[in-house]
């Protein structure tokens, strides 16, 4: 079936923080090529144009359609073994990804900003309020209500019962998955960020950089944030850091103090993430992709590669970033290859860190148990559609 976009031309606030940057070129020669790209098959270019209609009274009404010149990726999510990818798209364009496989295992219309649940049964996106899909059936699970800024980010909790949400100019709010009621408001608390472990949330605003427990929405820290709004942010608990990004800088802190460790990028980061072990940050800031130390030094900074629109897989085994094309495809890269690429020889050949946690003894009975429900799913995913 061929997907035909168009977009009436309206206010796009939301898309402004991604037109904070020039669109992209691509890969230097020096950077890996990425090693698939994921591209829609039946999408379709769609010119702009303009459609007049009568009103039957000696009258017309029209609208203007961008045509696909608006389609651009707005978010992407992993489930927690790295096999499924949730592509949200303005306008509107939501498909779910067999990242083995290369296909689209789900094609849900209406929304842009989207989270999947860690064993990839949910699918959480920001229409008719918030949506909550089942994405082996494609079935309407529940619709949470709400009102405020446009929806800047989605993310589940690591069981998939809570969902955490990001609204522009609003404190973040934690609604029960289960019947869609709110758990909590986080006040001056804005991208905040579940911890692996499901325990806390680490998040902030201008003046904040506050961390919550989940057991009862209590502050257990609350230290001076700033100086500028927040973007995005990855935290590392058991390393004791957090990386906030900003509209002119990423800076890594550690998460006890609020002591600056670091600068890891100039410019407007809407990226940020660390790797599980928490050895090496990456983030999208400015116009450049970097990798970075945990201690703030740069292993490689690569300018005008796709869009800022980026996601680290929870397994540390893939990395998938947006062309930056008038399109829905994505780019994804084993993040083996990338650090090789740039010279981070401490991971040698292993593309997941929990693989190699999961042979030392150390991986969690309940992430394990996670990972194991995922596979299982995606086999009835594979069963499902043949």
């Amino acid at each position: 079936m061929t997907r035909i976009v168009g977009l009436a031309v309206v206010a796009l606030t939301a898309l402004a923080p991604l037109l904070a940057q020039d669109l992209p070129i691509g890969p230097s020669q020096r950077f890996p090529k990425p090693d698939f790209v994921l591209r829609d098959p039946n999408f379709k270019v769609e010119k702009a144009r303009t459609v007049i209609k009568g009103d039957g009274q000696n009258g017309a009404t029209f609208a203007v359609y961008g045509g696909t010149d608006m389609v651009q990726v707005s978010s992407l999510s992993f489930s927690a073994d790295g096999k499924l990818l949730a592509v949200g798209s303005l306008p509107n364009l939501v498909d779910v990804w067999d990242t083995d496989k290369r296909r689209i295992v789900r094609h849900s219309p209406g929304g842009t900003q989207v989270a999947l649940s860690a064993d990839g049964t949910k699918l959480a996106k920001d229409v008719e309020g918030i949506t909550i899909v089942d994405v082996l059936t494609g079935t309407t699970l529940l619709k949470i209500p709400r009102t405020g800024g446009f929806v800047k980010r989605l993310s589940f909790d690591p069981e998939g019962k809570r969902l955490l949400v990001s609204a522009n100019g609003d404190d973040d709010k934690v609604f029960d998955v289960t019947d869609g009621h709110l758990l909590a408001e986080l006040l001056n608390t804005q991208e905040g960020q579940f911890s692996r472990d499901g325990s806390l949330v680490v998040g902030g605003n201008a003046k904040h950089l506050i961390t919550w427990a989940t057991t009862d929405w209590t502050k257990r820290q609350d230290l001076p944030g700033g100086p500028d709004y927040v973007v995005t942010m990855a935290a590392d608990i058991e390393k004791d850091l957090v990386l906030v990004g900003g509209p002119n800088t990423a800076r890594l802190l550690k998460l006890s103090s609020g002591e600056e460790i670091a600068k890891v990028g100039q410019g407007y980061t809407n990226f940020a993430a660390f790797n599980q072990p928490g050895t090496l940050v990456l983030d999208y800031a400015g116009k450049g992709f970097g990798v970075w130390s945990s201690d703030g030094k740069k292993y490689c900074l690569e300018p005008n590669l796709g869009s800022n629109v980026v996601a680290l897989s929870p397994n540390d085994e893939w990395v998938a970033m947006a062309t930056g094309d008038k399109e829905t495809a994505v780019m994804l890269w084993k993040l083996s290859t990338i650090t090789a690429a740039c010279g981070v020889a401490s991971l040698g050949d292993k593309s997941s860190s929990l693989t190699k946690a999961e042979t030392a003894g150390e991986l969690s009975e309940g992430v394990a148990h996670t990972r194991m429900r995922s596979s299982r799913i995606l086999g009835d995913y594979l069963s499902h559609w043949g």
